[in-house]
């Protein structure tokens, strides 16, 4: 194995708040060092302009709320490297905030994946996720381009998978080799 691929919806960069947890990259910077070659997909939200005007507002009230920082800027496309990490940011068109992506809205996301794997010839050994949403739709995805093994680290059970997913949540899972939770 030499190639890591991983899909989060946290990741540091310069125009990122530095509250946001870094937690995913202590493992990718590791992974470098070790001799590992790591992509990080950085699947954020992107929210209608308004959302974020009124996010500015009330940024303390809403985060103390939801238990992380709240965003009250939009965040453009973005690749850079961070300690020999290189780092791909899509935003996601969404609508309703803790909810699912459209379909139209992943398979942009899954053709520009698969867009920067191969100018960088980059080919996953295995694919490391962390968290569901939209993770899990895009494992699923990857795995019809590269059979490979994939990891899923979740924050506690299964409810959003069930909440959010409904019956599909069973199927998208069979494409998850192997759980792991913080």
């Amino acid at each position: 194995m030499k190639n890591i691929l991983i899909l989060t919806p946290l990741y540091p960069a310069s125009d990122l708040p530095a509250t946001d947890t870094p937690v995913v990259h202590f493992f990718a910077k590791e992974w470098v060092k070790s001799g590992y070659n790591v992509m990080v997909f950085h699947y954020v939200s992107d929210f209608p302009s308004i959302y974020y005007r009124f996010a500015s507002l009330f940024v303390n009230v809403l985060s103390s709320k939801v238990g992380f920082v709240v965003r009250s800027h939009k965040i453009g496309e973005k690749e850079y490297e961070i300690d020999g990490v290189h780092v791909v940011r899509i935003p996601l068109k969404k609508y309703i905030p803790h909810s699912t992506f459209s379909k139209s809205v992943m398979w942009e996301a899954y053709q520009k994946t698969l867009a920067y794997c191969r100018r960088q010839n980059f080919v996953p050994d295995c694919i490391a996720a962390h968290w569901f949403i939209p993770q899990l739709e895009m494992i699923q995805m990857l795995k019809t381009q590269f059979a490979v093994p994939a990891m899923l680290v979740l924050h506690g059970g299964g409810d959003v998978l069930k909440s959010q997913y409904k019956k599909e949540g069973e199927k998208l899972m069979q494409s998850v080799d192997l759980l792991g939770f913080r």
